[in-house]
């Protein structure tokens, strides 16, 4: 099962040991399109949008605030609407993979800023 998440920072545990952690937080989604254990998505991201998106949004009954689409793995994903979130509930590890922005070669005052 694949879930939208927005890294927020990174933070450690108080214990004896202190353990560095990455604090997540999941985007709210709606499941528009269920195929083959896929999952078409819309979430939430920034306030612009264009006519394709505007099309998107009135083809699958969304507000205006779900204006970005990401296909995830889903199988156990059975209806439309809310995305299940109650495979997180029992979980104390997550393994998160994650895609830099990916800037090619930059200059030196670009890499750092």
């Amino acid at each position: 099962m694949e879930f939208l998440v927005q890294k927020i920072g990174m933070s450690r545990t108080i214990d004896a040991n202190s353990t560095p952690v990455t604090l997540l937080k999941v985007l709210q989604a709606k499941v528009c399109q269920l195929e083959n254990g896929k999952a078409l998505v819309a979430y939430a991201m920034h306030k612009k949008h264009n006519k394709a998106i505007e099309g998107q949004q009135k083809k699958y009954q969304l507000s205006k605030e779900f204006n970005h689409f990401a296909t995830l793995k889903a199988s156990q994903q059975k209806e439309l609407g809310d995305l299940d979130l109650s495979a997180l509930e029992t979980l104390k590890r997550v393994k998160a993979s994650f895609k830099t922005k990916g800037r090619g070669f930059a200059g030196v005052m670009k890499r750092w800023n």
